[in-house]
């Protein structure tokens, strides 16, 4: 059986699970939908926050909120992006909802080994290329602009990208995709 670990974050998983269950051919495949909690933000509040003379116990309670905000947040995503999938698979598609706390990149690789997942996908949030320096000259020109575009990916898929243990499917916001 294939397992196919899909990492559901942000407002378009719906547009995004379409994409997915729309390329993969579903027989004898197992669906794994991925949430991670980031504690990043949670680590950071909790630094500032926590160095303030008589506020480390008010700190630590809205710490314990928030992480409980985000994985109610996540959960709700999860059901959500699991109510999207279930009528558009075959039936009798076994469909994982998994939810991890961490640094996503490392979570995501994590789960991918603990599902023994078959392909990882991803949406590929990207930023733009670097703008041209504004002083000085403009860069040489070398031959005939890239056919293709220079994507620059985020920090997060990049990670997952070059560590994952199996195929990695990403899709990115102007509709391609790279896999």
């Amino acid at each position: 059986m294939r397992r196919v670990l899909v990492a559901v974050s942000g407002a378009v998983v719906e547009r995004f699970l379409d994409r997915v269950l729309a390329r993969l051919a579903w027989g004898d495949t197992e669906l794994c939908l991925l949430h991670v909690v980031d504690t990043r933000p949670l680590k950071e509040y909790g630094l500032a926050a926590g160095g303030l003379a008589g506020r480390a116990a008010e700190a630590e309670h809205r710490l314990r909120h928030m992480s409980a905000l985000g994985a109610e947040a996540g959960q709700r995503m999860l059901a959500d992006a699991e109510a999207l999938a279930a009528p558009r698979l075959p039936s009798g598609t076994t469909i994982r909802r998994l939810q991890r706390t961490g640094i996503p990149e490392h979570e995501i690789i994590a789960a991918s080994y603990e599902v023994q997942a078959g392909l990882v996908a991803l949406g590929a949030a990207e930023g733009g290329p670097p703008p041209p320096p504004k002083h000085g000259p403009p860069p040489p020109k070398h031959g005939p602009p890239p056919k293709f575009p220079r994507r620059h990916l985020s920090p997060t898929v990049r990670f997952v990208v070059d560590h994952a243990p199996c195929d990695v499917l990403l899709l990115y916001p102007d509709g391609s995709v790279a896999g």
